[in-house]
């Protein structure tokens, strides 16, 4: 699932970070909105790596219980105190939770980078802004002005 939203994440990217060279007005107005976007995702994918977090600490603390004979059901195997360590990290309920705690951490870090680019992107707008009015010469008119008077 999350590898799906992986792709659709990479694939919303590719779209809004294009900027189209005919509209530079637009792209200019577009930016703040495709931050806040981004950033409302960067904002649930941190949310919920939070919540996978304390359900991981509540199944470690559940599983612990049960492999030393606390909980309500108990584990017939004995371990020593210095195997407990590893046992839970074996423990298949508590690898699905890392697991989902590692995916979520990649879609973070991804969605992350997509901040930085959109933030880079409103500079981008602006040279090309800049550019185009050193192409038409009122740069140049304007740098002239300000040394002369």
């Amino acid at each position: 699932m999350s590898v799906n939203l992986l792709e659709k994440l990479q694939e919303e990217y590719n779209s809004d970070i294009k900027i189209d060279g005919s509209s530079l007005q637009t792209e200019t107005a577009n930016n703040p909105v495709l931050y806040s976007k981004w950033l409302k995702t960067y904002s649930d994918i941190k949310q919920e790596i939070l919540k996978l977090e304390l359900k991981n600490t509540e199944a470690l603390k559940e599983r612990l219980d049960v492999y030393t004979g606390r909980g309500e059901e108990a584990c017939l195997t004995v371990y020593e105190r210095s195997e407990m360590k590893t046992v839970l990290a074996a423990d298949n309920d508590i690898l699905k939770i890392e697991a989902a705690i590692a995916i979520n951490n990649n879609l973070l870090d991804f969605v992350s980078k997509a901040l930085d680019n959109i933030k880079s992107r409103g500079y981008a707008i602006k040279n090309m802004i800049d550019l185009r009015k050193f192409e038409a010469g009122v740069w140049w008119k304007r740098k002239f002005v300000k040394y002369v008077n």
